[in-house]
């Protein structure tokens, strides 16, 4: 399991996500051998653009390069936050030769805030199963996170190098999760 924190990326063959996001937006490329994730926090746009075009150059040179664009990217919001997702969703799908791309706005489960600008930080675990995948979500509070999974890759901003990163992961990975759907997500296809 990776789970990419703040400015970090990283992989693995059977789970990756991304920790507790409220204006940041959370990455999963999957590949035929493994899942890449980053973690991009709101910042000016040039570095929102720099994450994402570090992240596409750690998957295109990772195992899976020879397959890109047959992979899936999904994008992953919380509530209304981060206005400029499509757009982003755009560039880093072109980026990476245009796999099957989708963004979801996660809309429910989060409490009284849900759905808009101050819900509270969603958690992102994407699992491989078989040749399948399953997309869950909820609010993993910082306490109960633990030590364990694989390390980061990288970390796009150096100056945050050695704040961000350590090998965390879920300290429940299988209750309370929500499922990635329509019913609870706002979902937009990208396409072109």
């Amino acid at each position: 399991m990776y789970m990419a924190q703040m400015y970090c990326y990283g992989m693995d063959p059977l789970c990756a996500g991304i920790t507790g996001i409220v204006g940041c937006i959370g990455c999963v490329y999957v590949g035929a051998t493994n899942l890449y994730a980053v973690h991009i926090p709101p910042q000016d746009l040039a570095r929102q653009k720099g994450g994402a075009a570090e992240f596409a150059g750690f998957v295109l040179g990772g195992p899976d390069k020879d397959t890109v664009s047959q992979g899936e990217l999904h994008l992953f919001v919380n509530g209304m936050n981060r206005n400029e997702a499509a757009d982003e969703a755009h560039d880093l799908r072109a980026a990476l030769n245009k796999p099957a791309t989708n963004v979801y706005r996660i809309m429910t489960n989060l409490g009284p805030e849900s759905g808009k600008y101050s819900a509270a930080a969603v958690s992102i675990l994407v699992k491989r199963l078989g040749s399948s995948i399953k997309m869950t979500y909820k609010h993993v509070p910082e306490a109960e996170y633990e030590a364990g999974g694989a390390a980061k890759r990288g970390c796009y901003d150096r100056k945050f190098e050695g704040t961000f990163g350590d090998a965390i992961k879920p300290k429940d990975c299988d209750t309370g999760w929500f499922e990635v759907n329509s019913t609870n997500c706002h979902i937009l296809g990208i396409k072109g």
